[in-house]
């Protein structure tokens, strides 16, 4: 590791076979997951991880795979770029790995993906998609996520489970990667 970056040791360019199984994915993200993303308890992992990803895998529309979110996984940890499946399938390996529940949420068109958590026993919005390099979400509200920068709208708020209400980005220290106390 080196200036918080990993490099995995795969040739992203076999992603185009197709072929990776998800215990690729999950080893994939084990090796970022053990050299970037542990913490004390699921907040401070679910921020380590939405941070990583975010700084780490750049956006593109273009050239990902929706054959399978193990195959996107891999591309997204390979190439260093995805689009938001990508970058929600990297976050979903790396939840998976650091035991945060996690669910794939998506607008009803299909235009954008990004995962809801179950943090501090409630469940929430995180985003890790790089429309700017350093803004992400992370533990959003419903109001919150539909006011954030992406395209959070456009849901059938009905199929997720109950989400939290109350924010808590008072807390949250994203310049840093850090979590304030009081959560």
């Amino acid at each position: 590791t080196q200036n918080g970056e990993y490099v995995i040791s795969f040739d992203p360019t076999s992603c185009f076979d197709l072929k990776f199984p998800v215990a690729d994915a999950y080893a994939a993200a084990s090796k970022v997951y053990n050299a970037s993303c542990t913490g004390k308890n699921d907040v401070e992992r679910g921020l380590k991880i939405f941070k990583w990803v975010n700084y780490n895998i750049g956006f593109s529309s273009r050239y990902t795979t929706h054959a399978s979110w193990a195959a996107a996984a891999c591309q997204a940890f390979g190439r260093r770029y995805s689009s938001c499946y990508g970058t929600w399938a990297a976050c979903k390996a790396l939840c998976d790995v650091a035991g945060i529940p996690n669910r794939k949420v998506w607008r009803k068109n299909g235009s954008h993906i990004w995962c809801l958590c179950k943090l501090n026993g409630q469940w929430y919005h995180c985003d890790a998609t790089q429309y700017v390099k350093g803004s992400y979400c992370y533990m959003m509200t419903d109001d919150e996520i539909r006011a954030a920068r992406g395209h959070h709208k456009g849901l059938d708020w009905k199929v997720l489970p109950p989400r939290a209400k109350v924010s808590v980005q008072k807390y949250i220290d994203y310049k840093n990667g850090r979590i304030k106390p009081g959560l």
